[in-house]
């Protein structure tokens, strides 16, 4: 299974600029609050947890395991058509305080998606910009590549 690649990107603002500039680096950036040290992903003007507003980025080794997915069969706009059936996850992150973000499991195991499964980032540039996608872990692929 493979990710969509066919949509149009995201475009960054001044509060998500750090995230996607982290991206274009490929370096996965979580947003951390100076006030109360809670993580979130995605990137906000406040706090979900205090309501500061104060924020610095911490890099994510890119570990984690799948919460929950969801393979998707009907795509949600035209140009996905192409690109059904792709998997989409919540990943649990291992580090930056367990931050939760939305992204796609993309290489030859992503069918044997379950929660809990161990996964590791890779980056995806198909779409013609540094994306973090992931992988399911398998005994002895524990370092970060490029998606297969």
């Amino acid at each position: 299974m493979r990710a969509p690649t066919q949509v149009p990107l995201p475009q960054a603002d001044d509060v998500t600029a750090p995230f996607w500039n982290g991206c274009a680096e490929r370096r996965l950036l979580v947003q951390h609050c100076l006030t109360c040290g809670a993580f979130q992903s995605v990137p906000q003007r406040y706090c979900r947890k205090c309501r500061g507003s104060e924020f610095d980025w911490q890099e994510s080794e890119g570990q984690g395991r799948v919460h929950t997915y969801t393979v998707v069969h009907h795509p949600a706009a035209p140009a996905l058509r192409d690109q059904v059936p792709y998997v989409v996850v919540v990943v649990k992150l291992d580090d930056c305080g367990g931050a939760m973000l939305i992204s796609n499991l993309v290489g030859d195991g992503a069918a044997d998606v379950a929660v809990d499964r161990a996964i590791r980032l890779c980056w995806d540039n198909d779409a013609g910009a540094w994306l973090p996608r992931f992988e399911l872990v398998m005994t002895g692929t524990d370092h970060e590549s490029e998606c297969r």
